[in-house]
C-alpha cells in the first residue's frame, strides 16, 4: 500500500520547482507503481472501450496544482496509455491526431498476450 500522506506538503499555489520536487519523491514512485499493479498495468480508458493497452502514464483525476492534497490518493490516480492521457489534458487538436499517436505507441510498443 503506498503512503498516503504528501511528502512535500504540497500547498496552493503549486509550482512547477514544487512538481518536480513531488515527481522525483520516493513517496510518488511508490504510489505509481501501487496503482499500475492495481491497474494490471494496462490503459483504464482504454479498457472501458474494449482495448487492452499498456499504460505508460499515472494520471491524476483533480490535478496537483488544484488539488495537492490528493497528490498521493489512489482513488484520485488511473493507469493510462500515452496516447489516452495526451486526450485527458486536450494536447491533440483532433481525434485522428489522437489515433495516429495511438497507433504508433501500439507499433512501438506491441501488445504482449
Amino acid at each position: 500500500m503506498p503512503l498516503q500522506r504528501n511528502p512535500l506538503r504540497l500547498v496552493k499555489p503549486v509550482t512547477q520547482k514544487d512538481k518536480l520536487a513531488f515527481y522525483s519523491s520516493r513517496e510518488w514512485r511508490e504510489t505509481r507503481r501501487f496503482v499500475r499493479d492495481r491497474d494490471h498495468n494496462e490503459c483504464v480508458q482504454c479498457k472501458k472501450k474494449g482495448i487492452v493497452t499498456i499504460a505508460d502514464v499515472v494520471h491524476h483525476k483533480k490535478e496537483v496544482e488544484y488539488f495537492p492534497e490528493l497528490a498521493l490518493t489512489p482513488e484520485n490516480l488511473e493507469s493510462l496509455c500515452h496516447a489516452c492521457h495526451e486526450l485527458e489534458h486536450d494536447k491533440f487538436p483532433s481525434m485522428r491526431a489522437a489515433r495516429r499517436k495511438r497507433r504508433e505507441m501500439e507499433e512501438k510498443f506491441p501488445q504482449i498476450w
